[in-house]
C-alpha cells in the first residue's frame, strides 16, 4: 500500500562457501550495472539478501473497491468496511516468484476493533497486520488478489484508515 513497485531481491544460500568479505560491492543484473551496495556479513544469517532495486517488469496496482466499502452507524458505534483489489502482472518473458506484502490495520486500544479480516491465500501476522502472499506468475500472467476488513469504533472517535 505504500509503494506499488516490485523490488528485486537476490538471496544467496551457502554464501560462506564463496569467501566473501564485508565491504562495498558493485551490483549487476542481466548485464546491466545497478549500482553499489555495502555487504555486512556480521549481521547475516544463513542466507545473504541483496536488494537489486526496482523491477519494471512487474506491475502492481491496489485500488479501493467503492461498491464494497461502506460506513455504517449502529447504536453508538461506527463500522467502516474496506475492500481492496490488488492486481499483479508479470510483463517479463520469464516466470517469476513474488512475495507480495500488504497491511491490515492493527488496533492498540480496546475501543477500536478490526474484524472480519479476509485475504484469501495470504498468511497474516496478527501482531503487525502484515498479509503476505507467495505467488508464481507465468510470463504475461496477471493475478488479482483481494483483502477486506471491518473497523469498529465509537462514533465520536476519529480513525484514519488510509
Amino acid at each position: 500500500k505504500i509503494d506499488p513497485t516490485a523490488f528485486l531481491t537476490a538471496k544467496v544460500i551457502n554464501w560462506q562457501d564463496f569467501a566473501l568479505q564485508s565491504g562495498e560491492a558493485s551490483l549487476y543484473f542481466e548485464g546491466s550495472y545497478l549500482g553499489k551496495t555495502y555487504i555486512d556479513l556480521s549481521s547475516t544469517g544463513d542466507t545473504l539478501s541483496l536488494s537489486l532495486g526496482k523491477d519494471n517488469g512487474i506491475r502492481i496496482s491496489r485500488k479501493l473497491l467503492k461498491e464494497y466499502s461502506t460506513k455504517k452507524f449502529i447504536g453508538s458505534n461506527r463500522t467502516d468496511s474496506r475492500q481492496y483489489e490488488i492486481s499483479v502482472r508479470n510483463s517479463k518473458r520469464v516466470p517469476v516468484n513474488i512475495s507480495l506484502l500488504d497491511q491490515i490495520p492493527v488496533s492498540t486500544t480496546r475501543e477500536i476493533s478490526v474484524e472480519d479480516v479476509k485475504a484469501a491465500e495470504a498468511r497474516i501476522d496478527k501482531e503487525s497486520g502484515i498479509a503476505t502472499w507467495t505467488i508464481a506468475l507465468a510470463p504475461g500472467e496477471e493475478k488479482k488478489l483481494g483483502i477486506n476488513y471491518n473497523v469498529k469504533y465509537a462514533k465520536d472517535q476519529r480513525v484514519v484508515l488510509e
